[in-house]
């Protein structure tokens, strides 16, 4: 009885700071974050040692003591990785190349095993213990089932876009869960799954559909770049979208057609529509108009020195020779 009392005041605050560890608590720096999860993995190491160790004591066969030892490792473990998931955290401390959740959810993974093996070797050494009576069937039927819809709601929105894309259906983007301070059910997931539905199906018509303009921007380029055709950049550009400059040079740059760059020109009629950073406040590194520029990275991908020629710019035509004339 004492001990089932140590485990249910554990499971009470494991379950909180669960909650907390997904709220992103304001003011919350990395090594706090990390300092909460090393403290849920303890926590989740102590319950798992405690319940499955009095499991392998009970009259249960081996296989179901071993099954036991698995799941309640798996959806412990997995809840930590879930909650992470649930909330903001990895934008709140900026975990840009995801190492902080790389190492997270690798420790996740290291104590499941630990956990896991550790209930493995007690099963089989205590498979003739029949200490007490205890039927743990129905106790292994609800944490399977919640295991797999944890599971399932972890990759519900990856799920949902890929069936979109595979069906070539935007309408089924409508499925996707949005929530706000999340990132497995971020705000932006419908966007996402018709930007991908978009950019798989080459149809730049249901770009048109995505309401974020940095997401309907980013719809434009990819199909622009996949098909290589610089008028889907001007259909964006028709249709309201933003920043379609960056649009026409990431189809120069990938075709290497210098001829593309010139749509970036100065005193062209669309260059304002394209919004492009002409001013001399606004220039590019050295001085270098957007064409020019556009024109400078041909000349990189290509070793094509000649086409140095083509740049306007004195100084930039001066250092694309200067610095390609060993080629």
């Amino acid at each position: 009885m004492k001990e089932e009392k140590v485990t249910g005041i554990i499971g009470i605050f494991f379950a909180i700071l669960l909650i907390i560890y997904s709220i992103s608590p304001t003011g919350f720096t990395l090594n706090g974050l990390l300092i909460l999860h090393l403290i849920l993995l303890i926590l989740g190491l102590i319950i798992c040692f405690l319940i499955i160790g009095k499991v392998t004591k009970s009259s249960n066969s081996l296989k179901s003591k071993i099954y036991f030892s698995f799941i309640f490792s798996f959806l412990i473990f997995f809840l930590i990785t879930f909650f992470w998931w649930l909330g903001d955290t990895i934008f709140t401390i900026g975990d840009e190349f995801g190492i902080s959740t790389m190492l997270i959810e690798l420790s996740c993974v290291l104590a499941f095993a630990i956990s896991f093996i550790r209930g493995i070797v007690l099963s089989v050494k205590r498979k003739q213990r029949k200490d007490f009576e205890y039927n743990i069937k129905s106790f292994l039927f609800i944490i399977t089932i919640l295991s797999i819809i944890l599971v399932v709601l972890l990759s519900y929105n990856p799920v949902v876009s890929k069936i979109g894309l595979s069906l070539g259906s935007p309408s089924i983007c409508k499925m996707s869960i949005s929530l706000p301070s999340s990132v497995m059910f971020s705000s932006g997931s419908e966007e996402f799954c018709l930007r991908w539905v978009a950019s798989g199906n080459l149809d730049d018509t249901i770009c048109d559909k995505i309401n974020d303009a940095s997401q309907r921007s980013a719809c434009y380029y990819n199909i622009a770049s996949k098909k290589g055709d610089v008028n889907v950049c001007f259909n964006g550009l028709k249709r309201g979208a933003q920043r379609m400059a960056v649009c026409v040079y990431e189809v120069a740059d990938n075709l290497n057609n210098s001829e593309l760059c010139e749509y970036l020109a100065e005193g062209k009629n669309y260059v304002q529509g394209l919004d492009l950073p002409l001013t001399k406040e606004n220039m590019l590194p050295g001085g270098m108009t957007v064409r020019d520029y556009c024109i400078f990275q041909i000349v990189l991908h290509t070793q094509n020195i000649t086409l140095c020629n083509s740049i306007n710019g004195y100084e930039s035509k001066k250092d694309c020779f200067q610095l390609f004339s060993g080629i």
